[in-house]
């Protein structure tokens, strides 16, 4: 699958991919940035909230962010449909998330899928493993 990246801010892209997260009965469409840094995809809080989640059920931890800081986050184990495989992915939620977007990080993800960036034509080819 190739995904267009998207524009993120003033003059700048980067790979933006859409996933969809169950929420009871319903599967509910989300943006992520693919963040190959990061070890946990983190969500917004309020995403928590619209899957029915109560945030803080999930596993505390406490994990350092790009700048240095420190943030909580809460894992919980989540129904995903992304690059048409359906699996169950553990997600992060933190009301103190300070980007724009959700992150996607390699837990759960790059395991079963392979990620080829390609900053300069801007797009992002995901390869199903398995």
């Amino acid at each position: 699958m190739i995904f267009p990246y998207k524009r993120i801010s003033q003059g700048q892209y980067g790979p933006v991919v859409p996933l969809r997260l169950q929420g009871g009965l319903r599967w509910l469409l989300f943006n992520a940035f693919v963040d190959t840094g990061a070890d946990y995809s983190v969500f917004h809080g309020d995403v928590a909230s619209i899957l029915g989640l109560k945030i803080r059920r999930g596993v505390r931890r406490i994990v350092t962010v790009g700048d240095g800081d420190s943030m909580a986050i809460y894992l919980h184990t989540v129904p995903v449909l992304f690059a048409g495989r359906p699996f169950e992915a553990n997600i992060a939620f933190s009301e103190d998330l300070g980007t724009g977007f959700n992150l996607m990080g390699r837990s759960s993800f790059f395991e079963g899928f392979q990620f080829c960036f390609n900053d300069k034509a801007r797009f992002l080819k995901i390869t199903r493993l398995g």
